[in-house]
């Protein structure tokens, strides 16, 4: 795991349910992300979340930690891995509610952060993405900055956390991505004809 972030709430519980969101590289490459999270995670139970190339896995462990070894073990076959910490329905009242718990549980006071919305089927949210992301981001600003007592860092293209609520229809999971993965996967990620 990355030595700067400070994710203390997952280590006081080792061996507890995961859970994570996992989509593949490509639309049509699920089938091999599918054997890829097979061959690292054998005892996982990996099911479609109703969406092409998106899948739920549910397991025993650290999270980060699992979340950590899929984005190096299956960097070529893995679009992206969110790290489930909360769920909730699919209303902008609930997300943010979520949104605002994990961020005050997992970004430190000198990590910079920001918040994503991943809608995918039909839900009943009324804004689009854009507008969703920036109300909760302001909002998680604003927890942010009482909490530490001064102004959080926003990093729009590379957080250190990016909190995520992948919206899978009436359900809401909120979840995070670190810095650290993306940048483990982009460094490794081997250069066709080289």
């Amino acid at each position: 795991m990355c030595p700067s972030v400070n994710k203390d709430i997952f280590r006081d519980v080792p061996f507890s349910a995961a859970k994570l969101i996992i989509t593949a590289r490509g639309l049509y490459s699920g089938k091999k992300a599918r054997r890829a999270l097979r061959r690292i995670l054998p005892y996982a139970r990996i099911r479609n979340a109703g969406y092409r190339s998106v899948y739920v896995i549910e397991t025993y462990g650290n999270v980060l930690n699992i979340a950590d070894r899929i984005c190096h073990e299956c960097l070529m076959d893995i679009g992206h891995t969110t790290a489930v910490v909360e769920e909730s329905k699919t209303s902008i009242k609930d997300i943010k509610e979520a949104a605002l718990s994990v961020a005050n549980q997992v970004v430190g006071e000198n990590e910079s952060f920001s918040f994503r919305i991943k809608k995918r089927g039909s839900q009943l949210l009324e804004k689009d993405s854009r507008d969703i992301e920036e109300e909760i981001g302001g909002d998680i600003w604003e927890s942010l900055n009482q909490k530490y007592g001064k102004k959080p860092k926003v990093d729009l293209e590379h957080p250190d956390v990016k909190i995520v609520a992948e919206v899978l229809g009436n359900i809401t999971a909120i979840g995070i991505q670190l810095k650290y993965w993306k940048e483990f996967s982009v460094e490794q990620t081997p250069i066709h004809g080289s």
